[in-house]
């Protein structure tokens, strides 16, 4: 019995790690993709990981697939920092990621 146990403990301990670890890994897919819509990329500064972000979301829909809202700080085309809450859906299918339904937010 505590053998089933402990098994379950590992295996409860695995899954959760993994899971954990796809949700920050689509976090920095979505960054790469909304620094490619931006004006100044270099000058990107992300919100914080939006599941602690007050305003900011991320939604597992499970199947590696994930809805993000956040926002970034950067510059735009006369150098001034403009903050620009967006949204995105981003999936894993065979160890490839792809962004899809991007929009700008207006806040």
């Amino acid at each position: 019995m505590k053998k089933i146990v402990i098994i379950l403990i590992v295996l409860l301990l695995f899954t959760s790690n993994v899971i954990a670890s796809d949700k920050h890994e689509a976090w920095a897919i979505t960054q790469t993709y909304v620094e490619s819509q931006l004006k100044a990329p270099s000058t990107a500064r992300f919100s914080r990981i939006p599941w602690r972000l007050e305003g900011g979301k991320l939604i597992d829909y499970g199947v590696g697939s994930y809805y993000i809202k956040a926002y970034v700080d950067a510059q735009n085309v006369y150098g001034a920092m403009l903050r620009k809450w967006f949204e995105i859906t981003v999936t894993e299918e065979h160890g490839t990621w792809k962004a899809s339904n991007f929009h700008w937010l207006k806040k």
